[in-house]
């Protein structure tokens, strides 16, 4: 894998409006909504520009009063926005209704015709796109929107592989997404696969572009040992696994697999999360600013993870924590005030 010192991260996926319901209410009993810029790929560039990284978005907004809000929302996060262009259609929404001790939450996208959605390929200009950068991310989140976005990103994802630029991917699975137009995510998922240098999944993820039986899916990293024998351009799988025990209570932990190596964190328990959204979008963060950065390879596991772990206590999509946050984050101090 490639190594910048100053790499300029392009992150290609449709900007969001979330809408929460405050913890303990409907959606439509509450008399106010907060609201959140966010999205799988602008959560993990906004983390990269805290981080220090300069990061791309690139993205598709609607030529409108919101869309051009949007816009500089996303801009004030330090980011480059020359590829975010504008167009006819909405705005992507999804609405958020908070879970409650042993209550789940609740998502419901309202994402259908949003401009982000419209894309095709012959609307990529993937050598414009991807001049000056060195690495590039998407997530299953996008792919999952609809057979033209799919293959628009994996248009440029093997752009940026022929161009030996390195390649994030997190599978992200959406299963609502994926069935609201009946798409097959296999064959889509294989393609990425074959761009990825560094890919965010689980062994179920692994299993659906594989061809393994689920007898075999298990955590025992059978299936990170056969992705990587797989695709020849992809040099570490990493997976965050979470064990809800109620709304504000989680299980968490991290693992990291490359060609020379195999690291696991410590499960931790956070007891109480403030917001989980984004949460594996600060692990993918973490993860590409440790690569970045050229740090040792038994470090990248632990920034990572700090990231994932720092965002719970975060509200809304994007972590707002620093790199200086990350890289000294103990936890075995817990929440200690530092003096």
């Amino acid at each position: 894998m490639t190594i910048f010192t100053s790499p300029k991260i392009a992150c290609f996926g449709e900007v969001l409006i979330r809408l929460s319901a405050p913890a303990g209410e409907r959606l439509l009993s509450s008399p106010a909504l907060s609201t959140h810029v966010g999205g799988a790929e602008l959560n993990v560039a906004s983390a990269l520009a805290a981080y220090g990284l300069p990061a791309r978005m690139i993205s598709v907004l609607p030529d409108n009063a919101l869309g051009h809000e949007a816009r500089r929302e996303v801009a004030g996060r330090g980011l480059d926005v020359q590829h975010l262009t504008h167009a006819s259609g909405r705005l992507g929404l999804y609405f958020q209704e908070p879970g409650s001790d042993l209550r789940a939450g609740n998502i419901v996208y309202d994402r259908a015709d949003s401009a982000f959605a419209k894309i095709t390929p012959n609307a990529i200009d993937v050598d414009d796109i991807l001049e000056g950068c060195n690495w590039l991310h998407i997530s299953g989140v996008t792919l999952a929107l609809g057979e033209d976005v799919a293959n628009s990103a994996i248009k440029l994802a093997q752009a940026a592989a022929r161009n030996d630029i390195d390649v994030s991917f997190d599978f992200n699975h959406r299963a609502k997404l994926w069935a609201a137009w009946g798409g097959e995510p296999a064959p889509f998922l294989k393609q990425m696969m074959e761009t990825a240098t560094v890919v965010m999944g689980n062994d179920f993820d692994l299993m659906k572009v594989l061809n393994e039986p689920k007898a075999r899916a298990t955590r025992s990293l059978h299936l990170a040992d056969t992705a990587l024998a797989t695709f020849p351009r992809l040099r570490a799988i990493a997976s965050a696994y979470r064990t809800v025990e109620r709304n504000e209570k989680h299980r968490l932990r991290g693992e990291l697999v490359t060609r020379d190596m195999r690291a696991q964190t410590e499960e931790i328990i956070l007891e109480n999360v403030v917001d989980r959204v984004g949460g594996g979008d600060a692990f993918a963060a973490g993860l590409i600013a440790s690569f970045a950065k050229e740090l040792a390879p038994e470090i990248i596991l632990d920034h990572a993870f700090a990231s994932m772990v720092l965002k719970h206590g975060w509200r809304g999509d994007a972590t707002r924590s620093t790199w200086e946050e990350v890289a000294t984050f103990d936890l075995a101090a817990g929440g200690d005030v530092k003096r």
